[in-house]
C-alpha cells in the first residue's frame, strides 16, 4: 500500500464472490456458512507454504486489538472493540472499531470485558490470508489464553464456558485457517511518559496498542443500549 494510507472499512468486501464478511457469520449463519462456502471451507494453514513467511501487500506482520464494556464490568449491556494492522516496517495498515449491541452475546444476559476482548481479536484475525504467521498483541491475558490454552482443551476449555458458542467456533476456525501465532502482552492505559518509555511497569506499551484502546472510547459514544438486534439485522450494526 503506498504513501502509507490507512485503509479503513472493509477491505476485501467485494473483492471475491466467495469472500463472507464477518458481520455475515451471524447465529444463524454459523456453522452453516462453513459447511455451504468454498471461501471458508476447503482451506486450512496445513495447505499453504511452510516458512519462511512473506508478508504481501497489505499483510500486516502484527496486529493490536482491545476490548472494553460500556457500563460497569459484569452488568455490561454492551460492549466495544477496536484492532490496527502494522507492516513490518511499521506502517498503520488498517484498523478498525464499533461496538458490541445487546442480543450479539446470547445466551448471556451482559457483555463482558473479556468478551469484548475476544471479539477484537477475532474482528483483527478475519480478514487475514490463509496461513498466516505473525504476532498478536493484547493486554488481555484472558484473550490470550482463550486463544492458546483453552484450544488445547483440558481444564484450561473452562475459560471459554463464558463465551457464546458461535465466538468458540470462530475461533476454533481461526486456528485451522492461519499458521502459528505468536502473543505478547501488554500493558494497558499507559501514560505519555509510559508510553515514550516503552514500558508501564516493567510491562512493554505501544503507540499501536493505546490507539486501540482510544478507539475503544470513541465508539462508546455510538453505543445505544435501548437498541437490540431484530432477526436478520446483523449487517445493519456489525457482529
Amino acid at each position: 500500500m503506498s504513501g502509507g494510507a490507512v485503509l479503513k472499512g472493509k477491505m476485501s468486501e467485494g473483492t471475491s464472490p466467495e469472500y463472507i464478511p464477518f458481520w455475515k457469520i451471524d447465529n444463524t449463519a454459523w456453522p452453516n456458512a462453513v459447511a455451504n462456502s468454498p471461501a471458508l471451507r476447503p482451506t486450512t494453514a496445513a495447505d499453504t507454504p511452510p516458512r519462511p513467511y512473506i508478508y504481501e501487500e497489505g499483510v500486516p506482520a502484527r496486529v493490536y486489538c482491545d476490548g472494553g464494556v460500556v457500563g460497569r464490568n459484569g452488568k455490561a449491556k454492551g460492549g466495544v472493540w477496536a484492532w490496527r494492522w502494522v507492516a513490518e516496517d511499521g506502517t498503520v495498515l488498517r484498523e478498525e472499531s464499533g461496538v458490541i449491541k445487546p442480543g450479539q452475546f446470547k445466551p448471556f444476559e451482559f457483555c463482558g470485558n473479556n468478551l469484548s476482548e475476544l471479539v477484537a481479536l477475532l474482528r483483527a484475525l478475519w480478514d487475514l490470508p490463509v496461513g498466516w504467521r505473525g504476532t498478536i498483541y493484547t493486554d488481555s491475558e484472558v484473550t490470550i489464553d482463550r486463544m492458546t490454552k483453552s484450544m488445547a482443551g483440558g481444564w484450561q476449555a473452562k475459560l471459554l464456558k463464558t463465551v457464546p458458542k458461535r465466538y468458540v467456533d470462530i475461533a476454533a476456525y481461526l486456528r485451522a485457517k492461519l499458521g502459528p501465532l505468536s502473543f505478547i502482552h501488554l500493558a494497558g492505559h499507559p501514560s505519555p511518559e509510559e508510553l515514550a518509555a516503552g514500558f508501564k511497569n516493567g510491562v512493554p506499551v505501544s503507540e499501536h496498542q493505546d490507539w486501540c484502546d482510544r478507539a475503544c472510547n470513541e465508539a462508546k459514544k455510538q453505543f445505544d443500549p435501548f437498541v437490540s438486534i431484530p432477526a436478520g439485522k446483523a449487517k445493519e450494526v456489525g457482529l
